[in-house]
């Protein structure tokens, strides 16, 4: 299987009209993401699963995350629920796909955008908006997911998936 760059995939989706499967119509509403809720304090956060672990973490006006490793769609990942320091709410919740620090060999940071572009989309149908390297759909009700990616070359960088808390437009 060759490798498309998933820039150059989500270059290419910028020239694609949507077609017949509109995101708002497989997306009504983004409120979180497998039980954790935006809006939730880090106690009833904390409560929704055993196996993530609180602590500080990296992000600017982030007050506290909730972590945890995961495989979403056949990749090694991890969930990163952040309750924001102003509000001490969840108001975005992370699946970073780590190719940095992972020591992985080949195609990993291409061949993992990819994989992960296509099933959102396979899920999703095409985005809102796309720039050079990311894609967002928006809830038709509220919220929305984005799909970045940081891949510095083939082999190493960042997949993130983020989904935010955010009003109608």
């Amino acid at each position: 299987m060759r490798l498309i760059s998933s820039f150059a995939l989500i270059l290419a989706l910028s020239f694609i009209a949507p077609g017949e499967t509109r995101a708002d119509d497989k997306l009504a509403s983004i409120e979180g993401y497998e039980g954790y809720r935006f809006g939730m304090d880090l106690k009833q956060a904390d409560a929704v699963r055993d196996d993530d672990t609180a602590g500080p973490c990296p992000y600017p006006g982030v007050y506290q995350c909730l972590t945890r490793p995961t495989v979403i769609f056949g990749e090694p990942a991890r969930v990163v629920v952040q309750i924001q320091e102003a509000s001490r709410r969840v108001e975005q919740i992370l699946v970073e796909f780590d190719r940095v620090r992972d020591e992985n060999t080949g195609d990993e940071c291409d061949r993992t955008a990819n994989n992960i572009l296509e099933e959102l989309l396979n899920q999703y149908g095409h985005p809102d908006t796309v720039d050079q390297r990311e894609a967002v759909w928006f809830g038709g009700k509220g919220g929305l997911m984005s799909f970045t990616s940081w891949c510095v070359n083939r082999h190493k960088g960042m997949v993130t998936v983020a989904y935010k808390q955010s009003g109608l437009l």
